[in-house]
């Protein structure tokens, strides 16, 4: 408990209700400011879902398209080695058309 000593200016103490009002009052400020901030970031953050809208599903599918174009050129290239080198192991050693120009190959 606190005394009051001799002299003290009695106007300028507070009483607890006093100080709990003043504490609830800034408490429901801090609420109201804190409820605006959470539908300030949930209307920033629904403006910015709106802008990329179907920008996932664009994206995937410009990435899968890259990965068939390169699976494409991966397979033509292997038909034409498949053809110049007829597919066979023992064969590669062997000499090819063009590779002695002017002598029949055996």
């Amino acid at each position: 408990m606190t005394t009051i000593t001799q002299g003290a200016d009695i106007s300028a103490l507070r009483t607890a209700a006093q100080v709990t009002g003043d504490f609830l009052a800034l408490s429901d400020e801090r609420d109201q400011w804190s409820a605006w901030l959470r539908a300030a970031e949930a209307a920033a953050y629904e403006r910015g879902r709106a802008s990329v809208e179907g920008e996932y599903e664009r994206g995937f599918t410009d990435g899968v398209l890259t990965v068939k174009a390169a699976q494409h050129g991966i397979v033509t290239d292997l038909r034409q080695h498949l053809i110049t080198w007829n597919g066979l192991r023992e064969d590669f050693g062997k000499p090819r058309p063009g590779d002695y120009p002017g002598k029949k190959v055996v």
